[in-house]
């Protein structure tokens, strides 16, 4: 079920899931999220596609174990990670298949906006942006002066 709403449907298998893991090691942003508690693999997530010219950076490829759905596991990832990458950017992106409506779900919790529809490797993606500006907004309240860092 983790991978039923993702393009690669079949990911749970070994080579698919192989070659997900090399790609997510090649970019070299790739982190696992461990439950604090327990030391349990959590899921993993990953920084990539780093854009200086746009001050950019996505967010994605990330799954979570079962047992984390639908509790603060993720807000609380996405959170760490967008507020790392705001350090650094000014804006952070998600791409989102078409049909993961999970994850379109959550970018909408996070105060992400959808901006459109485009076409990476033959799949429908939404892509989802959240600013420095609006990020803060959302979690603080406190807006900063438009084009600082």
């Amino acid at each position: 079920m983790i991978w039923d709403q993702h393009p690669v449907r079949d990911r749970w298998k070994r080579p698919a899931f192989d070659a997900y893991f090399e790609d997510r090691i090649a970019s070299g942003g790739a982190l696992i999220a461990i439950e604090r508690a327990s030391g349990a693999f959590a899921g993993a997530s990953a920084f990539h596609r780093l854009n200086l010219e746009e001050s950019d950076v996505e967010i994605g490829a990330t799954f979570l174990a079962r047992r984390f759905w639908g509790g603060a596991f993720n807000g609380e990832m996405k959170q760490l990670m967008i507020d790392h990458a705001l350090r650094f950017v000014d804006r952070v992106s998600f791409a989102v298949s078409e049909g993961n409506l999970r994850s379109q779900a959550a970018m909408e919790k996070i105060g992400a906006r959808r901006e459109r529809l485009f076409m990476r490797n033959g799949i429908p993606y939404l892509l989802f942006r959240i600013s420095k500006f609006d990020w803060a907004a959302a979690t603080t309240g406190n807006v900063p002066r438009r084009g600082g860092r």
